[in-house]
């Protein structure tokens, strides 16, 4: 029977969390996640979100509007508090397990959580960045930090759904870099995921039979939300890994047959280059979905010559992320576009005045409906920067639709680089050098890079020739940002180019590179 539920478009429409209800109360004893030797049904999913529910509303007295955040690797607390957090009307702010203190307490300023879930090697470090912040810090994960968490969650009543609650509520707040400038908090609704979930369903035939992976970075809301939160309204099972490595993916592939995943092109090449690759039994697969770059037809042809349908998409944290995708029937024909708009989701493509342009012709992609975010936490003025003409998101991206209604996404308009499947956003990487006195100006661009995409480099006038060395550049960022948000490159130049305002002409470095 678990097999013949379609799923999705049979839930009820309230607050999201009433997806794990709903499937406890059809199908029980079906298998909601496996993690390391963790094996939840949807019953004990269940009970797992109704008592943390109850337990940040009694004991850390958590209320609808406030902030609740997340500093771990990948792990079914992460989903259980996505989950808890819905049925209080509560906001999730996932953050990036590789952040320093410092830029991790930039982030906690903006949203100001009262609660963090930290996996317990991340728990000091959350406690830095929340110092002076009244921040209550929860550590899980670790032989003492699980006294902490159980502490919270001893004898705490379960909380049941609200399904009163409006899925207009926000959700969450995901740092992206936005359409322009330094990384921003899109706000996201319960809605925002009810429909990301239609929408993936449809392109997918994603239901209750289908088996997932997720080993992606769930803190970003492509691993989570392109299929991780659309198989839990489904009904379906999840396999968490920890974090990708492609040894242990493809051991997991073969050995749960594994019907639906993600590979970035980063992650699609480390797979292709693992020993097991060519042994691997991959025949369970429906389809691949990859993305998060311009894909390569080298990152297709692996997965393809195996048997494997592989889907390009397109999307952005503003849009909950799928906008297109490839249609399942015809992927090898429109394997070289990022595909077509998902079901409940309007693209169009906008001259630089914002008027249509004809099939074919390119302009700023522009995207409309229920997954858009709301706005940028607390930041009116790039909300405003970033839509258009009646609600139209501003994607920052250059592309063009043929006469079947395909996207092609030609070129990034914003200046985010992209490395795997993590963003980097220059002005971060920027503001570091700028804070060396030995320079006198810099500017950070992306350099195409076969095994990740991209990687940052860094052009740097100094004001005394000689006064550092690239090793004394690269040594700035110890400590203040992510490893992957290192420059992989230094180039020392005598001056940057700027065109008549003032504005580095960044498009003159990367063709320098």
């Amino acid at each position: 029977m678990r097999a013949q539920l379609t799923g999705v478009a049979s839930l009820p429409q309230t607050e999201i969390s009433s997806w794990i209800a709903e499937w406890a109360r059809r199908t029980p004893d079906a298998l909601a996640i496996r993690f390391e030797d963790q094996e939840i049904s949807y019953r004990a999913l269940e009970r797992r979100v109704a008592r943390l529910a109850g337990a940040l509303a009694g004991r850390a007295a958590i209320a609808e509007g406030d902030r609740v955040a997340y500093l771990g690797r990948n792990a079914p607390e992460l989903l259980d508090l996505l989950f808890a957090c819905a049925r209080l009307g509560a906001i999730l702010v996932p953050l990036s397990a590789r952040m320093p203190a410092p830029e991790l307490e930039v982030v906690l300023q903006n949203t100001e959580p009262r609660t963090l879930l930290a996996e317990e090697p991340y728990a000091q470090t959350a406690g830095e960045a929340g110092a002076g912040l009244g921040l209550r810090v929860i550590p899980f994960g670790g032989p003492d930090a699980a006294e902490d968490l159980a502490a919270l969650l001893d004898d705490a009543p379960e909380r049941e759904c609200d399904s009163g609650r409006p899925l207009q509520a926000p959700l969450l707040i995901i740092n992206t870099s936005g359409t322009t400038g330094p990384a921003k908090g899109a706000v996201l609704t319960q809605e925002a995921l009810l429909y990301n979930a239609r929408n993936v369903a449809a392109a997918v035939g994603i239901a209750a039979a289908d088996e997932v992976i997720a080993n992606g970075p769930l803190f970003n809301t492509g691993p989570m939300n392109i299929h991780t939160t659309p198989a839990i309204a489904a009904g379906a099972t999840v396999t968490i890994q920890r974090e990708f490595e492609p040894g242990a993916m493809l051991e997991e592939i073969e050995r749960r047959a594994i019907t639906l995943a993600i590979a970035t092109p980063a992650m699609t090449r480390a797979l292709t280059a693992h020993p097991r690759w060519e042994s691997t039994e991959l025949s369970s697969l429906r389809c691949v979905i990859t993305g998060s770059t311009i894909v390569r037809e080298d990152v297709l042809a692996p997965w393809f010559e195996r048997g494997v349908p592989v889907l390009q998409d397109y999307g952005l944290t503003e849009a909950m992320p799928v906008v297109t995708i490839v249609p399942l029937r015809d992927a090898h024909r429109l394997r070289a576009t990022a595909g077509r708009p998902v079901r409940h989701c309007n693209v169009r493509i906008a001259a630089a005045d914002g008027s249509p342009v004809q099939d074919g012709e390119i302009g700023e992609v522009l995207v409309k409906g229920p997954t858009v975010m709301r706005e940028y936490w607390r930041n009116a003025q790039a909300t405003d920067q970033a839509f258009h003409d009646g609600g139209w998101l501003r994607t920052g991206d250059a592309g063009c639709l043929d006469e079947e209604g395909m996207l092609s996404i030609v070129d990034r308009l914003k200046e985010v680089i992209i490395v795997g499947s993590c963003n980097v956003y220059p002005a971060d990487v920027e503001s570091v050098l700028a804070s060396c006195p030995q320079i006198a100006d810099a500017a950070v661009v992306g350099r195409p890079d076969d095994e990740l995409g991209e990687v940052p480099v860094a052009f740097v006038v100094l004001k005394e020739p000689g006064a550092l060395s690239a090793a004394d550049v690269s040594a700035l960022f110890e400590g203040r940002l992510a490893a992957y948000k290192h420059p992989q490159d230094v180039i020392f130049t005598d001056a940057l180019p700027r065109n008549a305002i003032g504005k580095v002409q960044g498009d003159e470095l990367r063709r320098s590179l």
